[in-house]
C-alpha cells in the first residue's frame, strides 16, 4: 500500500519540476568601459537592427529597443552622450499557444544581440557587449507576452553589465 503512495509522490515531484522553467542570460564583454566613462556615459540614443541572415519581426526590434531605452532612464546617467547600436544575431520566440500546448517542453526562447557603444561626436567605439539570453517560463509562460518577457530580460542584462 506504501508503495503506491511513494510512486504517486514522485511521480507528482517529477511533473512539477519538468513544468519550471529557466532562464540563462550570459554577458560577455568584448570592450569593457572605462571606470571613468561609465561614471559619466548617457546613452541617448538606440538603434536596433537585425543581422542579414536573422528572420525576426519588427515586433522584436520595436519590443527590444523599448526595453533598452526603459532599462537605460531607470538609470538616469548624465555626461559623456553615446549612442547604442544593437544588431540581433540569433532569435526563437516561443508563442504562447505553443507553450500552452507544451508547457517547458516548446522550448526556450532565445535572443542574443551584440551591442556597441559609441560616443556621439567623434563615433569612437567605447564598449561592446554580447547578451546570450535562453528564457523558458515553462507554463506560466501562457500568462506573459514572450516577446516583452524575453527582450526585457536582455535588456535588463544589458544595462546592469554596461553600469556595474
Amino acid at each position: 500500500m506504501n508503495t503506491g503512495k511513494f510512486f504517486i509522490k514522485i511521480l507528482f515531484f517529477v511533473i512539477v519540476f519538468l513544468s519550471l522553467g529557466a532562464c540563462a542570460t550570459t554577458l560577455r564583454v568584448e570592450k569593457a568601459l572605462d571606470v571613468e566613462t561609465k561614471k559619466q556615459l548617457q546613452i541617448s540614443e538606440v538603434s536596433v537592427t537585425a543581422d542579414s541572415f536573422v528572420f525576426t519581426s519588427d515586433t522584436v526590434l520595436r519590443a527590444l529597443k523599448s526595453a533598452v531605452l526603459s532599462q537605460l532612464n531607470a538609470v538616469k546617467a548624465q555626461g559623456i552622450p553615446a549612442v547604442m547600436e544593437i544588431v540581433v544575431t540569433r532569435v526563437k520566440i516561443v508563442t504562447r499557444g505553443r507553450r500552452a500546448l507544451m508547457g517547458a517542453f516548446g522550448g526556450s526562447s532565445i535572443l542574443d544581440i551584440t551591442a556597441t557603444i559609441k560616443a556621439t561626436e567623434t563615433k569612437n567605439i567605447l564598449g561592446v557587449y554580447e547578451v546570450k539570453g535562453k528564457y523558458n517560463p515553462g507554463g506560466w509562460g501562457v500568462f506573459s507576452n514572450p516577446v516583452e518577457s524575453t527582450t526585457s530580460s536582455v535588456a535588463e542584462e544589458l544595462v546592469k553589465g554596461i553600469y556595474q
